[in-house]
């Protein structure tokens, strides 16, 4: 690990400028609905640790704030690690975005307030990261305001070079896929229109978002009738060309609150088939049946 005299430095300041530059014109290519990139990265010192920070840019949804990249000494020693994530305020918030995040990138290791200690104003770990903190996703529930869920890299930093393309390419793909992984949960209230002899109300009705992101994960992010994977051709990016397929019609009785069984996975091709097909051949199995039938062996 790098010490915290040089990460502290001006080296280690232009180095993490470098770093974040070259992440978010990487994340400035992919197509990530919440995320908001600054024009630059902002470099500044943290308030609550002692190092730099580089703010990347912000998540334009209630409760998050920002995405940045950490060079700093959190665990309190003479040594500085670098991390990358984000912010949430709110310990209910923090957890109930770590479980949806936890479906998409597999299970994180929570340090709560306890694992935690203020000296001299910063706050810092109050033991040193192990082996088994590196490299995979974290979650800190360090103060009941703000929380983040990110990743401490592993890679001792060396700050008289260049970042590595190895280290940009992992920083940056740990962040994709937090982002892509982001799903907010539509609230819709009734609207009321106001008449001169009564009123007359309408509720509109909206799918979850999150149940749709939730399908695709069980599903493996594979569509359930081709089963074409579009990620195995063009990256986290392929996952666009993925929509939730409700087997429930909304006019139907059953189809105004779809349980998640009832929600699969089909490509953008696939489902404007299934909206075309006869009444009595709109199932899954039916459109199945029609494409295996066209697969020539």
């Amino acid at each position: 690990m790098a010490t915290l005299a040089e990460a502290t430095s001006e080296r280690g300041r232009l180095w993490l400028k470098q770093l974040a530059a070259q992440v978010l014109a990487r994340l400035r290519t992919r197509s990530l609905t919440y995320f908001h990139p600054g024009k630059a990265p902002r470099v500044a010192r943290p308030p609550f640790t002692t190092g730099w920070v580089a703010e990347l840019g912000n998540v334009k949804l209630p409760h998050f704030r920002e995405v940045c990249i950490y060079l700093d000494n959190s665990s309190g020693h003479d040594e500085a690690h670098l991390w990358a994530g984000l912010f949430v305020v709110g310990q209910t918030n923090m957890r109930r975005v770590a479980t949806g995040l936890q479906r998409h990138l597999g299970p994180h290791v929570t340090l709560r307030a306890r694992d935690f200690v203020v000296r001299q104003g910063d706050t810092i770990k109050r033991h040193r990261l192990s082996s088994h903190q590196f490299d995979r996703p974290v979650l800190e529930l360090w103060d009941v305001r703000f929380q983040d869920f990110g990743q401490y890299f592993g890679t001792s930093p060396t700050l008289n070079a260049q970042p590595s393309q190895a280290l940009v390419r992992r920083v940056e793909h740990f962040l994709a896929e937090v982002l892509a992984a982001v799903e907010p949960i539509p609230r819709i209230a009734p609207k009321v229109a106001l008449l001169k002899a009564g009123t007359i109300s309408r509720r509109a009705l909206i799918r979850s978002s999150a149940q749709a992101q939730e399908a695709k994960v069980r599903d493996s992010f594979t569509c359930r009738v081709c089963f074409e994977c579009p990620e195995d051709k063009y990256g986290v990016e392929g996952r666009v060309c993925l929509e939730a397929h409700h087997l429930d019609r909304v006019a139907a009785p059953q189809g105004r609150y779809s349980r998640l069984a009832r929600v699969v996975t089909v490509c953008a091709n696939c489902h404007r088939v299934l909206g075309r097909l006869p009444e009595g051949e709109r199932g899954l199995s039916a459109l199945q049946k029609r494409f295996r039938a066209q697969v020539v062996v």
